[in-house]
């Protein structure tokens, strides 16, 4: 949930971002925190729903506005076309040093891409100094 909204906060999307504020603050800012009313909103299935909808909403934004797209990622191992997020944690994961996005199975540790191209423009400026 925190990674979708900071996503869509960042184009501004009036819609997506009304519906998050329905949502009580704590629970998009501090996503384990839960108030005794959170509690019986879950007990009755209210909670659940109103996320789940909330999530399918924000979703269908980001893989339909440019701009949210343009933050998208594509997988530098693989580089298949479609664009992922970091958001879809079950097909994605993150470097943890430059924090770039690939696809689970094709990320290989210590062997980033990106990370190759910092370190390899680190060195040229070395040289060029």
């Amino acid at each position: 949930m925190c990674h979708q909204e900071e996503g869509v906060s960042v184009c501004l999307c009036l819609r997506v971002m009304a519906e998050f504020e329905q949502l009580p603050a704590h629970l998009t800012e501090q996503p384990h925190h839960f108030s005794v009313e959170d509690l019986l909103r879950v007990k009755k299935g209210q909670l659940m729903a109103q996320a789940r909808a909330l999530l399918h909403s924000a979703i269908d934004h980001v893989e339909n506005c440019e701009l949210c797209l343009a933050r998208g990622f594509i997988c530098e191992f693989c580089r298949e076309r479609d664009i992922i997020f970091p958001f879809q944690s079950v097909t994605c994961k993150r470097c943890p040093v430059c924090r770039a996005c690939f696809h689970k199975c094709c990320f290989v540790e210590k062997k980033c891409p990106k990370c190759a191209r910092i370190q390899s423009r680190k060195k040229c400026q070395g040289f060029v100094k």
